[in-house]
């Protein structure tokens, strides 16, 4: 605990001699002001280093590599996103390795190998986001053109979303990883240590693994579903990245046959008939987004969703959103003052989730939007 510099002045004045002179001013008030700075400073420093000690509390370097090293771990460094691209064009034209393709946005990515166009024109080949992070991610329909002019190119396009770039490591995502690494003993290729395995990929979220005998799965096998980072379903470039990441790192126990897939998309319709919220508090399109981004937020936050698992507690049977938690995220929003008719997929009944899905908020609808003063009745 800190003690400030008044409190340390007061306690060295109070184990003076009572002869002495300890009125502010004199020759003894100022040695202990001076004495008790580098106290009070000195308290500090050691309340900043025991929390530093703790994997619960460390906040910052040195120490977040010390208790990733202690845990066997290293930090996860930023992932550039990847995707594929079509190109139509000259009838066996070229598109050289490294051209640059441009999305709406501005965002740049270049092509991971070199491809000749077929017979009619048409191609397609990875690509990879010129810089890390999340800011390389984009939706389908997002790429429009080439950088630089090139005669055998007419046209470059993406059917699928560019995803999987994410932000380096945060301190509270290595808290997590060093507390699943203590809490879930990973070993001799269990389920935990598959998990481990594939979040070691960079930009990775849920993870669920399926072993031999649960759900249908054949013997000798194994089905791992993962998401990105931010929640979203990872493309098939993506999903074959961590393919081979476990293939060839000599990750996966000899007599296994790993799967690896992407989580399936659980679409999901939200509507609220009514929301009567303060006026001038925010307008519906504003409403909608802040809920949308809250709801987002909170399916990929731990312990959000309700987890049903098999008698033995093994292996993950399903998933539950309850439609009580969502009222209760528009209850938050603030300005909100009462709301009705809440609706998920045309449910008012909790939304159960299989265990290879995850949600997919594909729209949110308030039929009325109605600003008015609330006065309590109390």
């Amino acid at each position: 605990m800190s003690i400030s510099k008044e409190q340390a002045r007061q306690s060295i004045l109070a184990n003076m001699l009572n002869t002495l002179v300890k009125s502010e001013g004199s020759y003894n008030y100022d040695i202990a002001s001076a004495v008790a700075q580098e106290i009070s400073e000195a308290t500090v420093d050691v309340d900043d280093l025991f929390l530093q000690l703790f994997p619960q509390t460390f906040t910052r370097e040195p120490y977040w590599s010390y208790h990733l090293e202690t845990y066997g771990l290293t930090k996860i460094a930023p992932t550039y996103a990847v995707g594929t691209v079509q190109f139509t064009g000259k009838v066996l034209g070229l598109v050289p390795i490294g051209t640059i393709v441009l999305s709406n946005a501005g965002q740049k990515y270049s092509t991971d190998t070199s491809i000749y166009l077929d017979s009619y024109g048409l191609g397609s080949v990875t690509v990879t986001s010129v810089v890390p992070g999340v800011d390389g991610n984009c939706n389908a329909g997002a790429i429009v053109a080439v950088e630089a002019a090139n005669p055998d190119i007419y046209t470059v396009g993406n059917t699928e979303a560019i995803s999987g770039g994410a932000a380096e490591e945060s301190i509270e995502d290595s808290k997590k990883r060093i507390k699943d690494k203590a809490s879930k003993p990973a070993h001799s290729g269990n389920r935990n240590q598959y998990a481990q395995w594939v979040k070691e990929g960079g930009g990775v979220g849920e993870v669920t693994v399926i072993g031999a005998g649960e759900h249908s799965v054949l013997g000798g096998n194994v089905e791992i579903y993962f998401a990105n980072a931010d929640g979203t379903i990872p493309n098939s470039t993506r999903v074959q990245e961590i393919q081979d990441y476990l293939n060839t790192n000599d990750k996966i126990p000899i007599n296994d046959n790993t799967i690896v897939s992407p989580y399936v998309a659980l679409n999901c319709s939200f509507v609220i008939d009514t929301v009567t919220v303060t006026p001038g508090s925010k307008t519906k399109a504003e409403y909608i987004a802040e809920f949308t981004s809250d709801l987002q937020n909170a399916i990929i936050t731990p312990g959000f969703l309700i987890r049903t698992y098999d008698s033995q507690k093994k292996y993950l049977i399903s998933s539950t959103l309850p439609i009580s938690k969502v009222g209760t995220m528009i209850y938050n929003i603030e300005g909100t003052n009462d709301y009705t008719g809440l609706t998920i997929n045309g449910s008012t009944s909790n939304l159960v989730i299989p265990y290879n899905k995850i949600i997919v908020i594909v729209s949110v609808v308030i039929n009325n939007y109605v600003e008015i003063w609330y006065i309590s009745s109390k």
